[in-house]
């Protein structure tokens, strides 16, 4: 699909994380409020915004008056790595618990279901699942590879260190 390809190169895509208006949660500790004050550990608005900006490194994020929000990143879905050409983000939107992504060119047009659907049968195609032994570790390259996310059999535990 060279002409999706181009359109990637040309305008980017925009990745917008839309959180839900209510958190409430589950222990006695926890008090309801919103997602993104749960997330960003405030209330004020500046505050939340800035700690928006630093922490999620997002471009823009947007406040709604329903309690919801959306953190906006615009970025170039194919990178030059390695001399290699690699496409790094999933582009197919989701929706998890108080979470949901949605996934569009870079000037905000729809990217073609049928498009997606090619890249997402390309990744699964290229996908290694790895047969874990008791005391094995895997790094993984995000600029290069992608990790699945597929459910793992209890008892599981996932250690994670991210570095620049």
């Amino acid at each position: 699909m060279p002409e999706v390809v181009e359109k990637f190169e040309q305008d980017g895509i925009i990745y917008t994380l839309h959180t839900k208006s209510k958190y409430i949660g589950t222990s006695t500790i926890d008090t309801e409020c919103t997602v993104w004050q749960r997330m960003l550990k405030t209330t004020n608005l500046v505050e939340a915004e800035n700690r928006a900006l630093e922490m999620l490194n997002c471009d823009k994020v947007k406040f709604n008056n329903d309690g919801s929000a959306d953190f906006t990143y615009q970025m170039k879905p194919i990178r030059k790595y390695n001399n290699k050409r690699v496409m790094w983000p999933r582009l197919k939107s989701y929706e998890i618990g108080d979470r949901e992504t949605i996934v569009t060119y870079g000037d905000g047009s729809p990217i073609p279901s049928e498009a997606i659907e090619t890249i997402e049968k390309i990744y699964e195609e290229n996908c290694v699942d790895i047969n874990w032994q008791k005391g094995d570790i895997v790094l993984v390259d995000n600029l290069t590879v992608q990790h699945a996310r597929r459910p793992g059999k209890p008892p599981r535990v996932v250690l994670v260190s991210i570095s620049n």
